[in-house]
């Protein structure tokens, strides 16, 4: 995979900033292994590391009080044992995930193409029957790019999508077909980023972009 990162670095076609750092790149892919770490919960709120909590995130702040809500599943839903499943809200919509929700990356828009994967909730049983096939799909890209963007991020967005063919999940090469995210909406409040108007209901900031470390340390 470094090979991979390295050679798509040295060309022209480089769509992210963290195919310049290998580290960088190969990290944000860790995250595709949550759900076999052996965590015991059905849902999982992933967070990348420049993040900072604001206020609690409960179920009533994910699913802001909608159809969805979690109290009113558990009464029909058998999480631990994976019956009765079929709950999950439309594609953009609020709800609980049927792979995994997020918000947006850096305009307030539900759009899934637009998607920003630094905070996720994950379902975990879904993500897991999944992995191999995931996986597989990954490493069967000689760029780490993808239709729907480079890096994990553009792996999650294609693979899990509509359109897509059962070859493609195997792991054989995206033949470039139309597809959309199969991602449901994590409310904005929850990936707030620092160069949107202040809130005060947002519970997650996201300190996305620069980073004082690398980008603006060497300027100081």
């Amino acid at each position: 995979m470094i090979g991979r990162v390295n050679e798509r670095n040295s060309s022209k076609e480089v769509r992210s900033h963290l195919s310049a750092d290998p580290d960088a790149m190969i990290g944000t892919f860790l995250r595709i292994d949550v759900p076999t770490l052996g965590i015991l919960d059905e849902f999982v709120l992933y967070t990348d590391v420049d993040v900072m909590f604001t206020g609690p995130v409960s179920w009533d702040a994910i699913l802001r009080g909608g159809t969805y809500r979690f109290q009113d599943l558990r009464g029909s839903v058998d999480f631990a044992r994976g019956k009765n499943l079929d709950f999950g809200a439309g594609v953009g919509e609020e709800g609980l995930p049927r792979f995994y929700s997020a918000s947006s990356e850096t305009r307030q828009d539900r759009d899934p193409h637009f998607l920003n994967a630094g905070i996720m909730l994950l379902n975990m049983r879904a993500l897991r029957d999944s992995y191999d096939a995931f996986k597989s799909f990954i490493f069967a890209s000689d760029s780490l790019d993808w239709p729907e963007g480079p890096g994990d991020q553009g792996a999650y967005k294609t693979f899990y999508a509509t359109g897509l063919r059962a070859s493609e999940q195997r792991g054989q090469k995206h033949g470039g077909a139309k597809t959309k995210p199969l991602a449901n909406f994590l409310p904005f409040e929850l990936n707030w980023k620092t160069y949107w108007a202040p809130n005060n209901r947002a519970r997650i900031i996201h300190f996305h972009g620069p980073k004082c470390g690398t980008d603006v340390g060497p300027y100081l």
